[in-house]
């Protein structure tokens, strides 16, 4: 059974790729936050290498609740991107990671220019939608 970050990186390949030949590229350590829930996005990130814990705040703000481990090859922030709203997750470094950082308006340009990122991208949110719901109903009841 492929694991959902595996889906994740086939479904959005190309434009991965294409972010990733634009991006920044650093390393951040075990235990960095990489975005917190509720910050302003500026960009989205490409994984490289290791492997990032998203998890949501709880209705309370206390404990966070885990929704998913993600590696190589995931975007993160794709939703904030195309929202304009907040990081809806936190992203915390679970071992050292290298990763590609596009700030918001670059990563907009290049999908804009080739139409083919864009349903990659709207394929990518409209999986991730259904994830969350499944992932809610689970856990939130």
């Amino acid at each position: 059974m492929q694991n959902d970050s595996d889906l994740h990186a086939d479904v959005v390949r190309e434009l991965a790729e294409a972010l990733d030949a634009i991006a920044s590229v650093y390393t951040c350590h075990a235990g960095a936050i990489l975005f917190r829930q509720g910050q302003a996005a500026d960009g989205v990130l490409v994984m490289r290498q290791g492997k990032v814990r998203l998890s949501a705040l709880a209705h309370d703000h206390d404990p966070r609740l885990p929704y998913r481990t993600v590696g190589p090859g995931y975007v993160l922030g794709l939703p904030a991107l195309f929202s304009g709203q907040p990081y809806s997750l936190t992203a915390e470094a679970e071992e050292e990671c290298v990763c590609g950082f596009v700030d918001r308006e670059r990563a907009l340009e290049l999908v804009h220019k080739r139409l083919d990122l864009c349903f990659q991208a709207a394929d990518l949110l409209a999986r991730e939608i259904r994830s969350l719901r499944e992932w809610q109903a689970t856990h939130l009841g």
